[in-house]
């Protein structure tokens, strides 16, 4: 492979806020790909930790570029990064976690360069406090999106199909990639391809896993369900996800005591997931 920066096939992009070291664990991931047709932005809101500085003097990857520009929260940022993104496939890979091997990128190559037309291209995704892979649905079902959404690091989207249906809804403080997820495929119906592979190394602590934000992320998944699911589906998928125990899978997941209980629930999710 060769690097094609003025085309490149995949944008992989990278919102920062003093991300410290953490940002190294991303960026060196990226430089042991296999496959080089790629670009990384990292969009910079402002950092004052020195990270970035320290980037520049340590580094002569010219696939990255950095943006530094003020923005209005995570969305927005992620929105003005696009804004700059070349790729014909865009990844938001958080500052921290990583591609979890070397082949990722060019495994996902060869699969968008035999099926052009894909829309999605997403898989799995090692937990790293769970120390276990988590998988995602084979299929993305309308009960599936109903009740939960993918990792947004393990989700290959095309640029363009992002940028026809508006990019990032910056009014959503917390599930503003679920709403995304939810357009691209209730709204525009784009096509979609499950890899059954690790994508990314998470290392847990995202943004909508803070406890502040939990509470927020459950009144704006009402509202999302609201707005895409017809009042007959939100009965029947409201009934059946009732009898999954939510409130109780919150609980379980979010408690750091319970972790030999969460590895048991995620076995048995990802068995769930491998029949769906």
């Amino acid at each position: 492979y060769i690097y094609n920066l003025s085309n490149p096939l995949f944008s992989v992009i990278t919102v920062t806020l003093n991300p410290g070291e953490a940002l190294w664990r991303t960026i060196a991931s990226l430089e042991i790909q296999q496959f080089h047709n790629f670009e990384h932005i990292i969009k910079d809101a402002g950092s004052t930790d020195g990270s970035l500085s320290e980037y520049v003097r340590r580094t002569e990857n010219y696939s990255t570029r950095v943006i530094c520009m003020p923005d209005a929260g995570i969305y927005d940022a992620m929105n003005q990064a696009l804004e700059y993104a070349n790729g014909k496939y865009v990844l938001f890979l958080n500052a921290g976690d990583k591609l979890f091997s070397c082949d990722v990128l060019g495994e996902v190559a060869q699969v968008v360069e035999k099926y052009p037309d894909l829309g999605i291209v997403y898989g799995d995704y090692f937990s790293e406090p769970l120390n276990l892979v988590v998988n995602s649905p084979r299929k993305l079902s309308r009960f599936f999106l109903y009740r939960t959404t993918l990792c947004h690091q393990t989700i290959f989207a095309k640029n363009r199909e992002i940028e026809e249906i508006g990019g990032f809804d910056i009014s959503l403080r917390v599930l503003a990639d679920y709403d995304l997820l939810l357009r691209m495929n209730l709204i525009s119906n784009i096509s979609c391809f499950y890899m059954n592979k690790a994508f990314v190394s998470y290392m847990g602590g995202g943004f909508s896993t803070k406890s502040d934000n939990v509470k927020i992320a459950i009144q704006e998944a009402v509202m999302l369900r609201h707005k895409y699911y017809r009042l007959v589906d939100r009965l029947l998928y409201g009934a059946l996800r009732a009898l999954t125990l939510p409130k109780l899978r919150i609980m379980l997941m979010q408690s750091s005591s319970l972790l030999s209980l969460q590895k048991v629930y995620t076995r048995v999710v990802n068995i769930l997931n491998s029949l769906s």
